[in-house]
């Protein structure tokens, strides 16, 4: 399987504009010049390169305990109909919960790290984080185009005195 990616450049501006569109439409997001911008979208991207998998890693037994619960819930508003039906929905709602609660720390944690950039409280951040991840989302798949995520499979082989093989 052969994987392609964008390059870090074009990353990196995705994410400057990304950044510059959540500052234009959230109020408590503020950057003072070209360079508080580049500088705080180079810092989200270090941080999501190697914070982010750490926090995500440890936000396990959070993620466990709140999709747990959600589907106790559900099951039991629901009456056993539906219960078994929801298990996937309530997992990838949880973990798109707390992937938003990961990404908002990290853009308000920027913040204070890059003069000239201000978020201004959690709410702002989780909507900026909002803002900078459908941003990035639309222009990585129109600047990728096809090349932004290739997948390509090989068809499956077989050997003659053992049998089939089934290629992972």
């Amino acid at each position: 399987m052969q994987v392609r990616g964008l390059s870090f450049w074009k990353r990196w501006i995705i994410a400057a504009i990304g950044v510059m569109a959540a500052a234009e439409v959230i109020d408590g997001i503020r950057f003072n010049g070209l360079v508080s911008l580049l500088l705080a979208s180079l810092f989200l991207g270090f941080l999501n390169a190697f914070i982010r998998p750490v926090l995500l890693v440890l936000s396990l037994p959070l993620l466990v305990a709140a999709a747990g619960t959600i589907f106790l819930f559900l099951k039991s508003l629901l009456q056993h109909t539906l219960g078994g039906l929801l298990s996937v929905p309530v997992v990838i709602a949880a973990y798109g919960i707390i992937y938003l609660l990961i990404n908002s720390l990290l853009l308000w944690s920027i913040g204070g790290l890059v003069p000239g950039f201000d978020v201004q409280g959690f709410g702002n951040a989780v909507r900026g984080s909002l803002v900078v991840g459908v941003v990035s989302l639309l222009l990585g798949f129109a600047i990728g185009g096809r090349d932004a995520l290739v997948i390509r499979r090989s068809p499956p082989r077989s050997h003659p005195d053992q049998g089939p093989v089934i290629d992972v």
